[in-house]
């Protein structure tokens, strides 16, 4: 896109009062720079990566207190390295461009984040990260904190959401015969295709030991389930409407980090069995806080399931307190209120 020079002039002859990226999509920003944009705002869709914490001045505070990399088993400093190699690659494509169109622009994308972006608002809440994160926020230990504005929850929607009809009908019998339910999902990415028929197989009759339980299941259809009559499974589930059912007592997620979100706002407990990217620190981060379980997936027989259930079962306490702080927020009112600052 950056290297089409018809379109960079269309986009060049406008006006932008606000331009906004998300930063997964990095190279988009310095794009932003370069039309005139006359702020740029960037956003996370998940905690910050390692690369942001050290344009902020935090990297080797958070290197130093073992918490995980977002989406990788590397050090952070490896991360970094890695990252800016293509950050570098970035520079030189604009740079080569903006020279050939006569802006004669230096683009420079860690200039960009720390002096050129307003604000960075991440999908995320400082009470359910990490403790020492939070408070380095709080603290404002750096020049650059103010930039940084959680607005986690602005997707859950203020109205009830509505169960389906299978839904429904599963809530009614537990009602009826003195049940509770229990909330299986490992997200949109993983499915039962992702796990092998004996890793579904296991997990499925760990379930088929808590009788006094329902499983919603999230997964695709599988012949195994025919055996259990207490697991149903649906390849799409009303998340939200589940969670914020009063007979629903825990939630078994991949823990990314809108479903560990809407997990806090209904004040469910979280057993967490991550899979890949932010999943592993987002469990990480509330496991430290004791309002999350991590099970570790390792070798896939999934034998003592059993036992990480039902201690997850008794885990909410911890999840309660979140979800009080989590009321008291409006993330939505903030951002609106940051936006107005830059219109003003």
């Amino acid at each position: 896109m950056a290297r089409n020079q018809q379109l960079i002039n269309a986009l060049c002859r406008q006006i932008y009062h606000i331009g906004m990226a998300e930063l997964y999509y990095y190279p988009a920003l310095p794009l932003l720079q370069f039309i005139g944009c006359q702020h740029i705002v960037a956003t996370s869709a998940m905690p910050l990566e390692s690369i942001y914490y050290k344009y902020l001045g935090f990297l080797n505070a958070v290197a130093n207190r073992n918490i995980p990399v977002i989406g990788s088993g590397v050090t952070h400093k490896n991360e970094v390295k890695s990252r800016e190699k293509e950050f570098i690659k970035i520079n030189k494509i604009y740079n080569k461009i903006s020279n050939q169109m006569g802006f004669n622009q230096v683009i420079d994308l860690q200039n960009i984040i720390t002096n050129v972006v307003k604000f960075i608002f991440v999908n995320n809440q400082p009470f359910m990260d990490f403790e020492f994160i939070e408070n380095l926020f709080q603290e404002q230990q750096s020049p650059f904190s103010h930039k940084i504005i959680h607005i986690g929850g602005i997707a859950i929607p203020q109205n009830n959401e509505e169960l389906n009809d299978a839904e429904h009908a599963i809530f009614n019998y537990a009602n009826q015969n003195s049940l509770s339910v229990i909330l299986v999902s490992f997200g949109t990415i993983v499915s039962g295709q992702s796990m092998t028929n004996d890793e579904v197989t296991n997990i499925a009759a760990s379930f088929g030991t808590f009788t006094q339980y329902l499983f919603i299941w999230k997964i695709e259809d599988n012949e195994i389930f025919n055996n259990y009559g207490n697991i149903f499974s649906f390849g799409w589930v009303n998340q939200r409407a589940i969670l914020e059912h009063h007979l629903t007592v825990l939630f078994i997620s991949h823990c990314g980090i809108n479903s560990v979100l809407e997990a806090v706002k209904y004040g469910k407990p979280l057993l967490c069995i991550p899979f890949m990217a932010d999943q592993f620190y987002n469990s990480k981060a509330l496991a430290t806080r004791r309002a999350a379980l991590v099970y570790k997936k390792e070798n896939g027989d999934f034998d003592d399931l059993p036992e990480k259930i039902n201690i997850a079962l008794k885990n909410d306490g911890r999840i309660k307190r979140l979800q009080n702080k989590m009321n008291e927020v409006n993330p939505l009112h903030t951002f609106y209120q940051k936006m107005s600052e830059l219109l003003n």
